[in-house]
């Protein structure tokens, strides 16, 4: 490692993680990799510091990253630029959403050295001539078992065609797909694998929780745990119709502390909530797995699954927003005990154990939590009422309504017996 990488490296963490120790000498000596680590093990700077090595000051566009959204490439090249201004490196970020000529002459005056993007926005740009390849050195495919699916796969080789003939590739992910044993079939290079993902133990500890709620009831509940002291948290949703019922239903009560993002949102919006969620002005985060994937959030408290996710794949990297880098997280699961079930085939070998949880006093427990609590409320105040969930508002009213329908059977009674007699009289 560079001194001047090492004197900010430590000023910043203890020690480097398992998959930034793997992966620094085969990069930093122009091999190809697949690196694969769970979420939050610190793959950016993984691939960022050996590769800076090798990047001068005399030529454009020599390292290229590829990013699956607007907000990981923009997240990848502030930490980026971090490293690049040490030595005297320039990095341009180039997404689709933001201003194109801007970006066109971004790059006709700053020669950026390094270039971080979304797909699209650089295959406009490279087919324009703007963004010019000649100098190539090397290229990072970040989140690659998303982004080698499609046509994505298609036109990042498109993108490739326009460089030399022999450029180092890099794949990072932290799921595994089919796609990643065959690069060379797609690539026609070969690519050195390093998977610490069983040994890696950065994560910190996270609850998986399943909390039992119908569909029609879970707006009122992410309400509910927007009253628990310091709750924040990225809520995921299997697709955009859910997502903005969701947003309307917080509008509509004037809640303002409630974002959405959105694939279909321009840049700014997106910039926006994204700012204010980091920033604590915005306390629950709506969004879509494609959007927040790679997203890092340091010490995000929890993750909601609004629908548990239908693949493992989905779960994996929907839960890894949380429980980074050695923090506690929590995950909560909205669903029934069919969700439940599927969840648990679906997520079987990756060790991950679920439980029961459940809102009381503004507080998320476990069930043994809850008894005590119970027990101990209802010791220090034997008449309180309390509603854990909102399922019991349907039960308490239910009651109610039966005494009352009770109260007035007979009158009900009377009521039908006299309109049969008015109809009788109007034959």
């Amino acid at each position: 490692m560079l001194k001047v990488f090492k004197e900010h490296f430590y000023k910043l963490y203890h020690k480097p993680t398992l998959i930034q120790q793997k992966v620094y000498q085969p990069l930093s000596t122009g091999h190809n990799v697949v690196g694969l680590s769970p979420t939050g093990s610190g793959k950016t700077v993984a691939f960022l510091l050996p590769l800076l090595e090798n990047v001068t000051r005399d030529s454009e566009s020599q390292l290229v990253i590829f990013e699956p959204s607007q907000e990981l490439a923009i997240q990848t090249s502030h930490v980026a630029r971090e490293w690049a201004n040490l030595l005297h490196l320039t990095v341009l970020s180039l997404i689709g959403g933001a201003n194109l000529r801007r970006q066109k002459e971004n790059l006709k005056k700053r020669h950026p050295q390094i270039v971080v993007g979304t797909p699209g926005r650089i295959q406009v740009l490279v087919d324009s001539n703007h963004l010019k390849l000649g100098h190539l050195q090397s290229v990072v495919i970040d989140e690659a078992d998303n982004l080698l699916t499609g046509n994505t796969l298609e036109v990042i080789r498109g993108i490739l065609d326009h460089g030399p003939s022999h450029v180092q590739l890099s794949f990072f992910s932290a799921t595994d797909t089919d796609i990643l044993h065959h690069l060379k079939q797609w690539f026609a290079q070969d690519v050195e694998r390093i998977d610490v993902r069983r040994q890696d133990k950065t994560r910190g500890p996270v609850l998986h929780g399943l909390l039992r709620i119908g569909m029609r009831k879970r707006n009122l509940m992410l309400k509910m745990l927007m009253d628990v002291p310091h709750f924040k948290a990225l809520v995921f949703f299997n697709n955009l119709k859910e997502l903005n019922q969701t947003y309307s239903y917080f509008k509509h009560l004037n809640i303002h502390r409630v974002a959405k993002l959105a694939g279909y949102q321009g840049q700014i919006p997106r910039a926006k909530a994204m700012r204010g969620f980091r920033k604590n002005k915005i306390q629950l985060l709506l969004t879509t797995d494609v959007t927040a994937r790679g997203l890092d959030i340091p010490a995000l408290p929890a993750v909601i699954n609004y629908e548990v996710p239908k693949h493992k794949i989905e779960y994996i990297h929907r839960i890894g927003r949380t429980g980074r880098m050695g923090h506690k997280g929590l995950v909560i699961n909205f669903g029934d005990s069919h969700d439940f079930r599927d969840l648990r085939h679906e997520c079987q070998g990756l060790g991950y154990h679920f439980e029961l949880i459940y809102f009381y006093d503004k507080q998320i427990l476990n069930r043994e939590q809850l008894k005590k609590a119970r027990a101990k409320d209802h010791a220090e105040h034997p008449q309180k009422k309390h509603i854990t969930e909102p399922n019991q508002h349907r039960h308490y009213h239910s009651h109610k309504h039966h005494q009352r329908k009770r109260k007035n059977s007979k009158n009900k009674g009377m009521w039908h017996k006299w309109r049969k007699e008015d109809r009788r009289h109007q034959h």
